[in-house]
């Protein structure tokens, strides 16, 4: 039987009484006590330029785009070409996006929570496999199939 290695929780239900874990009550009421509030001003340009992106993902239902078409996208807003590159590091510093252009130069992620999804995966597949030493796809088939 396929079982999770790793799996989400949802500090919200600790709240709702939905979950009567003491471990996430107290790491949600730690996180809820620290005050987190970062204000941050962007050039509208980029605010404009992070929102075409989004709606271009969601438009060909994806979250994964390439340079290019970021590139092609701020033309459409005659944002500065040079300016790409700066502004997709900027929203990636911010987790807006993942774009990591020493790794993946060609790459932007659009939404960070399809990399952790993968990476969880793959962080899954090593533990089965390294735990059993038996195929992963055995145990435990890719998600989504």
């Amino acid at each position: 039987e396929c079982q999770n290695v790793i799996f989400p929780l949802n500090g919200l239900q600790a709240v709702e009484g939905k979950f009567k874990d003491p471990v996430v009550c107290k790491l949600r009421s730690s996180i809820t006590s620290t005050p987190y509030v970062i204000q941050v001003d962007v050039p509208l340009r980029w605010h404009a330029f992070e929102l075409a992106i989004q709606a271009e993902a969601r438009r060909n239902n994806t979250q994964v785009l390439s340079l290019q078409k970021c590139i092609e996208i701020a033309e459409d807003l005659d944002f500065p070409p040079d300016d790409v590159k700066t502004a997709l590091t900027f929203l990636s510093d911010y987790n807006l996006i993942v774009y990591y252009p020493s790794l993946l130069p060609n790459v932007v992620f659009t939404t960070p929570q399809v990399l952790l999804d993968k990476v969880t995966e793959l962080t899954e597949r090593v533990y089965l496999l390294s735990n059993t030493g038996k195929n992963p796809n055995e145990i435990c088939p890719t998600r989504g199939e």
